[in-house]
């Protein structure tokens, strides 16, 4: 029988995912933080914004595709504990929390 989502012996299924998922949070809010705090004095630091406004967007959409893989890949043995769908609601939170900032009237 082969698994499509191999793990290590005594590792939950989905563990991977989940890291991955983690990890795209952080750099996403590392570059979220930078986007948000420095303002662009000419055209190359606003293309330099833009560029990582683009970046988070597409970190925060991969955090949450990884966070919803390694959640279905833990329900597949019955595991639906708060932990295994917290990197999904973080993405989340995280990509609303940016929109939010990015287009909210000033």
């Amino acid at each position: 029988m082969t698994e499509d989502t191999p793990h290590f012996p005594g590792e939950a299924p989905g563990t991977a995912w989940r890291v991955a998922a983690w990890l795209a949070f952080v750099i996403a809010s590392a570059m979220a933080w930078l986007v948000l705090m420095n303002g662009s004095r000419d055209w190359l630091q606003t293309v330099a914004v833009m560029g990582g406004a683009l970046l988070v967007f597409v970190l925060c959409a991969l955090g949450l595709l990884f966070g919803i893989f390694g959640a279905a890949a833990s329900s597949t043995v019955g595991d639906r504990r708060l932990v295994v769908m917290l990197p999904v609601w973080a993405n989340a939170a995280l990509l609303l929390g940016f929109v939010t900032a990015v287009f909210a009237p000033r």
